[in-house]
């Protein structure tokens, strides 16, 4: 389960569908000779009307409940020319599957992934990009882009933890 960041993203975020998502993508299918269908469409209005990561399963079946079924191979290939073109990015938080996030229109976060319930939890602090900026500098590095996650245990599986260990040592 996804849980809602505990640092609130910037205000400049959009929090609707992006218009210029549409257009930025026509333009990177049309580059590549292929068509903006109905189908496409509609997986990238659905992608975009995510507030936080989404598998390809949650988006195909989001799709069905709104009335607009869309096949799970269109599913997984329009995501793949979205991310190749820059308005999603692909994501692993050790869960068997792949996630997607919204790029195109907001700033870099980074995660926080909890290995007790696979939470995640977005960090949006722009001192971790100046950073790694600062010290990519210092030796001489030009990086294209990063992917900082981190995984850990989340403050609500370690408070269950402890009372589990004290609830233990009481048993004894």
């Amino acid at each position: 389960m996804t849980r809602r960041p505990s640092v609130p993203p910037p205000a400049h975020t959009p929090r609707r569908p992006n218009l210029g998502a549409g257009e930025v993508f026509a333009k990177f299918l049309d580059s590549r000779g292929l068509r903006f269908t109905r189908q496409r469409r509609a997986v990238l209005e659905r992608a975009l009307s995510f507030e936080t990561h989404f598998s390809a399963e949650d988006l195909a079946h989001g799709a069905y409940q709104d009335g607009k079924p869309v096949g799970l191979v269109t599913v997984y290939r329009t995501l793949a020319l979205a991310v190749q073109c820059g308005i999603l990015e692909e994501r692993d938080f050790r869960r068997g599957r792949k996630y997607f996030d919204k790029v195109h229109g907001r700033g870099h976060h980074e995660h926080l992934i909890c290995l007790s319930c696979a939470g995640v939890q977005e960090l949006w602090d722009d001192r971790i990009h100046r950073l790694l900026q600062e010290i990519a500098s210092r030796i001489g590095f030009e990086p294209e882009s990063y992917d900082l996650r981190v995984f850990g245990t989340c403050k609500d599986c370690a408070a269950r933890a402890a009372l589990d260990a004290r609830g233990r040592r009481r048993v004894r």
